[in-house]
């Protein structure tokens, strides 16, 4: 996978506000341990959740697409059909 430049905060916390409106919260649960992405943010909301773990992966890997498995965005559409992202 091609190395994508690190999205800003403001990007970031777009995209997880965004995809915070997918699904529930069991179901970001059970994509982020698929993905092998670790949510320690002692947050409750939905998309400040993915906001520090995207950003937290960005920062890890410094870059937006070098998570060994999928990037920090990649393979997140959750097949639900929903209005949000039309998967």
């Amino acid at each position: 996978m091609a190395s994508i430049p690190p999205f800003s905060e403001a990007h970031i916390e777009s995209l997880a506000r965004l995809l915070g409106e997918c699904g529930s919260g069991s179901d970001m649960t059970r994509v982020l341990q698929d993905r092998g992405l670790v949510d320690n943010s002692r947050e409750s909301t939905k998309w400040r959740r993915l906001y520090w773990v995207f950003l937290t992966v960005q920062e890890q890997y410094g870059c937006a697409s070098s998570h060994p498995e999928t990037g920090v965005f990649g393979g997140l559409r959750h097949g639900g059909g929903c209005s949000c992202c039309r998967c």
